[in-house]
């Protein structure tokens, strides 16, 4: 036969069943922990606790560990769910584009001749004279003049007109028949 609990047994088992909530709600609040330890060893002994022996009676906390990093996971696509992954390295970047060598610039040449010829005289000496125009002056000219600081006269003969431009030293022809080179 059974025997049925008493008014006292009910007491005592509620009065656990109390304790017991009230302890578990008031020490799962953070920071709670540490202030009943810190009033149960206030409380135990009236005597000042030295650091060493509060150390030990005080709990530590443990250590914060972040979550590892990994990629966010796509939901926008469900049809590539479980799609396989390939381990191997990405294929190396292309070689950059080869640099063309720089060209040096041009060498410099003489600018187009200024002078337009207008005819020649003939005397019955070995050298023959020219006469040219630039613009509204005219230049006559002998083998070995040199016309505007520039220009030295090379030869004359009646095809042509053959100048050395001095900054460059390079040669020149003016044709005779219309004046162009």
């Amino acid at each position: 036969m059974r025997s049925r609990p008493s008014v006292a047994q009910w007491l005592v088992l509620a009065a656990a069943g109390g304790a017991s909530f009230y302890g578990a709600s008031h020490l799962a609040t953070p920071g709670a922990a540490e202030d009943t330890t810190e009033s149960l060893v206030r409380d135990v002994s009236a005597r000042p606790v030295p650091a060493m022996e509060a150390a030990m009676v005080t709990p530590a906390r443990p250590p914060v560990v972040a979550p590892p990093a990994r990629e966010a996971i796509d939901v926008g696509s469900a049809a590539d769910m479980f799609k396989g992954r390939s381990w191997t390295p990405p294929p190396p970047p292309p070689p950059p584009a080869p640099v063309e060598p720089v060209r040096p610039p041009p060498p410099p040449s003489a600018p187009p001749l200024p002078y337009r010829f207008i005819g020649m005289l003939e005397q019955k000496s070995d050298q023959p004279t020219a006469f040219l125009a630039k613009g509204e002056a005219l230049h006559v000219v002998k083998v070995g003049d040199i016309v505007d600081g520039a220009y030295r006269i090379e030869s004359l003969s009646a095809a042509k007109v053959v100048f050395t431009y001095l900054p460059l030293k390079q040669q020149q022809t003016l044709s005779v028949e219309g004046g162009q080179p």
